[in-house]
């Protein structure tokens, strides 16, 4: 008997299949895991609608408002010249 093994690399361990394509199903779903949860954040898409004004609202697939890419960028630019313009005194 024949069995096909894929490592599933966010466990470490293997998971069996008996055939070829239950195979590549089960590496499937684990790519699919990883892409999710780890460069997702558990958040697989975004709904995006365009208003009348051409600005965008952003939500998750569940429906929760979420910030725009260009929102976390001001964030960030506004953190960043934030954190650069504190003054350190050297003691």
């Amino acid at each position: 008997m024949k069995k096909y093994a894929v490592l599933n690399p966010m466990t470490g361990t293997y998971e069996y299949a008996d055939t070829e394509n239950d195979a590549e199903s089960l590496l499937a779903n684990i790519a699919l895991d990883l892409y999710i949860n780890n460069h997702c954040h558990g958040n697989p898409f975004s709904i995006v609608t365009v208003n009348d004004d051409n600005s965008e609202t952003w939500q998750s697939y569940t429906g929760d408002i979420i910030l725009s890419p260009k929102q976390l960028e001001d964030a960030l630019k506004s953190n960043t010249s934030r954190i650069t313009g504190i003054k350190k005194t050297v003691i």
